[in-house]
């Protein structure tokens, strides 16, 4: 079963590889995350992820994914 969040033409997207490449399962906490990040990209990299990110929260696959979460919740 394909999962709602991910979608196959979604992969290649920066806001996917940043969330894929930043968190995942073999970190120790999110906030070690963001510190490694910070350390490790360069300025260029990190401005932008703030803009593709940004893009991202104002979104309407920003409000699918929250409504996707708030489900999963219940």
């Amino acid at each position: 079963m394909e999962s709602p969040f991910i979608k196959r033409d979604k992969v290649e997207e920066p806001v996917f590889q940043f969330l894929a490449g930043t968190f995942h399962q073999d970190i120790e906490s999110p906030e070690d995350a963001l510190q490694e990040l910070l350390t490790v990209e360069n300025k260029e990299y990190l401005e932008s992820a703030d803009v593709f990110l940004s893009k991202f929260i104002q979104s309407d696959d920003s409000d699918t994914v929250n409504t996707f979460n708030l489900a999963q919740m219940e």
